[in-house]
């Protein structure tokens, strides 16, 4: 019983360390870092009269329908 509690612990430690693994990287990382370079290479395609791509597209439309 004990063992079996062990390893339950155990995966829980585990999957504690990836929910903030995951809080991690969206506030320190995707949010500041990723997020503004993505908008501004979507402006600057925009000013040029190119289209963007189809996985851009697909995010506004995800956004739009989450807002």
């Amino acid at each position: 019983m004990r063992d079996a509690w062990n390893h339950g612990v155990a995966v829980k430690r585990i999957f504690c360390r990836l929910a903030e693994a995951w809080t991690f990287l969206l506030k320190k990382v995707f949010v500041p870092v990723v997020l503004p370079i993505v908008i501004l290479w979507s402006l600057a395609r925009v000013m040029n009269h190119e289209a963007l791509p189809e996985w851009i597209n697909a995010c506004i439309k995800l956004v739009m329908a989450v807002l």
